[in-house]
């Protein structure tokens, strides 16, 4: 029985260090997202005409949530609050903001470390890692995506503005269900299937 315990905490202990680099490494690459969030140059347009904007590009949700989130962000300050929907909903929630791009890179980001062979435990804090950057940089990285795109919509169209921003802004609510029903009939075939 010693023995056997021994060799339960030799294994547990083997498991940890060959783990480590990869915590350390996810930590890191944490601590890189924030810096990088940190040199994000926030696109300044006067005060109503930038509301306007983003009343226009968000909808109806500006006024009731991202206005006070929005106001607090600027070049030394890249968070702002906790984003609850981003925290638990993750990629569902930037699909159904029209954030494509990151949210494929959030895929692929999950696809990769489901590939990387880690123990139960790790890939938990892995998840919740992930969950929480998403809660803390959720309105940071809303406002640089839709202040990118107003620039950008600025640029290309001098015309109408404010019909462009209606239509390229607001939420997609088929993307996320999309989304949804591929990974379900994926687990359902998973389950099935083995």
């Amino acid at each position: 029985m010693l023995l056997f315990l021994s060799y339960k905490t030799n294994i547990k202990h083997f498991l940890c260090y060959r783990y480590e680099a990869y915590i350390f490494k996810f930590l890191y690459f944490i601590y890189l997202l924030g810096q990088v969030v940190d040199q994000i140059e926030y696109v300044q347009i006067p005060n109503d005409q930038q509301n306007q904007y983003y009343e226009k590009f968000i909808g109806q949700k500006y006024l009731k949530y991202f206005q006070k989130h929005f106001a607090e962000i600027n070049e030394k300050k890249a968070f702002s609050g906790f984003n609850i929907a981003a925290f638990f909903l993750g990629v569902f929630w930037l699909l159904y903001r029209k954030m494509y791009l990151y949210s494929g890179i959030y895929i692929l980001l999950m696809i990769l470390f489901c590939f990387i062979p880690i123990p139960d435990s790790f890939a938990r804090a892995i998840g919740i890692g992930f969950a929480a950057t998403m809660g803390w940089s959720g309105n940071g990285l809303y406002k640089y995506f839709v202040d990118q795109k107003i620039k950008k919509i600025q640029m290309t169209h001098s015309g109408n503005i404010e019909q462009q921003l209606k239509q390229q802004g607001g939420t997609d609510i088929h993307a996320p269900i999309g989304l949804f029903i591929v990974l379900s009939v994926l687990f359902w075939i998973a389950a099935n299937f083995p």
